[in-house]
């Protein structure tokens, strides 16, 4: 493991773990002018080069210091050459498989990416990897809500929807691709070179090698992640419509956190991200209705869902 300055063992590491460069030469002009093991060149098929032609695309994973300076020596060479994707990796380490598991899944009850809203647990179609150092079978994503169909709640009355966007936040236990030691492993996965640039500053090859890696993605944690509860009283006093009632009588009180309770259980909402999407997604159901909105439709736009969350106070890894 790496050494901090008094020699002591490093409990969090911080590192590029895969990164993307689009290129305008083709793959065989690449091939030319980069001799390095760690570097892959796969062409970039024309579906996927609009709206600018690039040609191929570098990719690397987990690089060396000396991969970068391989990079950065033949920059020149690279013409017309962008940051494409990055994801900025943290391990924070713990002394076992299981204890890194855990410590993953307890953060994700309360974890949200800010002005995205939704968190996806993606267990489904995932196997556990050893050879690749995933002992988990899932991964958190944190992201911008997408309904994955046109009907926004499936059959089991489960919001079903996918993370997407060019900016979220990853989260899965894994051996650390750095030192092969069980860690909790976290990244943030941004797409397209202006926005690499305007969320980290890294716009070219050299910029990867002189970028603070730990200052950029606490930066990015600082702005964007917070943990949240659910209050299932707020909750139900808006499902009541009495949340404007300055002094609700106990049997309010009580029925309030029976509706709380009972709307949190019908749609499986567990955490705070589970109740953002809900309402992320009823309202694109509801807005992209034809014809007069129902009251009870009115009332489900015009609600803040900011007002049935409050911060909760995490120390710790994240």
């Amino acid at each position: 493991m790496e050494k901090n300055d008094n020699g002591s063992e490093k409990q969090t590491i911080y590192y590029f773990h895969k990164i993307s460069i689009s290129c305008y030469q083709d793959i065989t002009t690449l091939r030319k002018i980069i001799q390095h093991e760690e570097i892959k060149i796969r062409p970039i098929f024309l579906k996927d080069r609009k709206p600018i032609p690039y040609q191929a695309s570098i990719e690397i994973v987990a690089p060396t210091e000396m991969c970068l300076h391989y990079l950065a020596e033949i920059e020149n060479d690279l013409r017309q050459c962008k940051i494409s994707y990055i994801e900025l990796a943290r391990d924070t380490f713990f002394p076992s498989f299981p204890t890194a598991d855990l410590v993953v899944r307890n953060i994700a009850k309360t974890l949200r990416k800010k002005y995205s809203g939704g968190n996806k647990y993606d267990g489904s179609k995932k196997e556990k990897q050893p050879g690749k150092g995933l002992f988990g079978d899932y991964t958190y994503y944190f992201g911008t809500v997408t309904p994955k169909e046109e009907e926004k709640i499936n059959d089991n009355e489960k919001i079903d929807f996918d993370i997407t966007g060019a900016f979220k936040f990853a989260m899965y236990p894994k051996d650390s691709p750095i030192n092969e030691l069980p860690c909790a492993h976290s990244e943030w996965r941004i797409v397209h070179a202006h926005n690499i640039r305007k969320k980290t500053g890294i716009g070219t090859i050299k910029d990867l090698l002189t970028v603070n890696k730990a200052e950029a993605f606490e930066n990015l944690a600082d702005k964007y992640l917070t943990h949240s509860d659910i209050n299932l009283y707020k909750l139900g006093m808006w499902i009541l419509n009495k949340n404007r009632c300055k002094k609700p009588s106990k049997t309010i009180q009580r029925l309030a956190g029976m509706q709380g309770r009972y709307f949190y259980d019908f749609y499986r909402i567990r955490t705070a991200n589970d109740l953002i999407s809900f309402f992320m997604l009823i309202k694109k159901k509801i807005k992209s209705k034809v014809g007069r909105k129902s009251d009870s439709e009115q009332r489900i736009l015009l609600v803040n869902y900011n007002r049935f969350l409050e911060k909760k106070s995490v120390s710790g890894f994240l």
